[in-house]
């Protein structure tokens, strides 16, 4: 007979925060003539995330093209993306084979339409604009640019609250019976308190946010709100939003509980000679139509999987 254990399954799981987006842009392809591809290259960036010390930093890439007598130009600080291609490969082809270089790199995503490759990083977070540093002759086009990272400390606790809309069924016939409800919607918040009010973090929840960052002419940048994003769809400032608890291992995102599309909305910032500064953030979520309508407003799990777009 085993000894009883009165074992409960309560949980202390303070998170790592982190908001952002992720940059994304596209490239229009051109066709070979004659290895007039050979030995160009593009550059290309990515983030990496160090999680033990919350290091957001940049990963250097470039990609270039071997005909079959090209070699790597070896770029100092930047890993090479080989892609190996047939002297007068159409633009199609050159594409195609960009993208199944670029998308067996674990920093981004790649995908192809005819002649043109989109190529999304994984990883939120700015880069350095990325040229056509090696002439491909590509046309470049930035759709989304990356910004944000890690919030740092957080005190007193991180909130999600969720409520729910439903319009309640009811008949003449059977009077206030109440026969059904009809799920209407939901509104998602999460509440916390930003310890670590450094320029940087007023620059991304203030700047990136409701306000703007503003660098005048042979100035410095300043972070601040006007009336620029009046009548501004919130949605177009939104990023990702990913609490991460620290009781699991950086690899463990199993109990990640992330939010596609969200926006911080700052309430309050305290300024006292006696109690420790504190920006009170109220992120507000919202619906992304790009992810499956099964769970396009959060999930709770592991966010970084493939699938979750239609």
């Amino acid at each position: 007979m085993a000894c009883p254990i009165n074992e409960v399954p309560a949980r202390l799981e303070p998170s790592r925060v982190t908001w952002g987006r992720a940059q994304c842009r596209s490239l229009l392809t051109v066709a070979d003539v004659a290895l007039s591809l050979e030995d160009t290259y593009f550059d290309l960036n990515g983030v990496d995330t160090t999680l033990a010390d919350n290091v957001f930093t940049e990963k250097r890439y470039y990609v270039w093209y071997n005909g079959g007598t090209g070699s790597d130009p070896a770029i100092a600080g930047k890993t090479g993306i080989e892609v190996t291609y047939v002297s007068g490969d159409l633009a199609s082809v050159i594409a195609t084979k960009t993208q199944l270089a670029i998308d067996a790199l674990s920093d981004f995503k790649a995908e192809v339409s005819i002649d043109e490759v989109v190529i999304f990083n994984k990883k939120i977070g700015s880069i350095t604009a990325e040229l056509d540093s090696g002439s491909t002759g590509f046309a470049f086009t930035v759709g989304s640019i990356g910004f944000g990272g890690d919030l740092g400390k957080t005190s007193g606790g991180i909130s999600f609250n969720m409520e729910t809309s439903t319009v309640e069924i009811k008949a003449d016939q059977t009077g206030d019976l109440l026969l059904d409800d009809v799920f209407s919607g939901a509104a998602l918040n999460i509440d916390m308190s930003l310890l670590e009010m450094s320029a940087a973090n007023w620059a991304l929840i203030v700047g990136q946010g409701v306000g703007s960052n503003f660098t005048p002419s042979g100035g410095t940048q300043v972070t601040g709100m006007g009336s620029a994003k009046v009548f501004k769809n919130a949605t177009s400032f939104a990023g990702q939003l990913v609490l991460h608890p620290l009781s699991v291992e950086d690899t463990d995102k199993s109990r990640n509980l992330s939010f596609w599309l969200s926006l911080p909305l700052p309430s309050s910032i305290n300024f006292s000679g006696t109690d420790v500064q504190v920006m009170e953030v109220q992120f507000k979520a919202y619906n992304d139509k790009t992810k499956n309508p099964l769970v396009d407003m959060f999930v709770f799990g592991d966010q970084s999987q493939e699938g979750f777009d239609i």
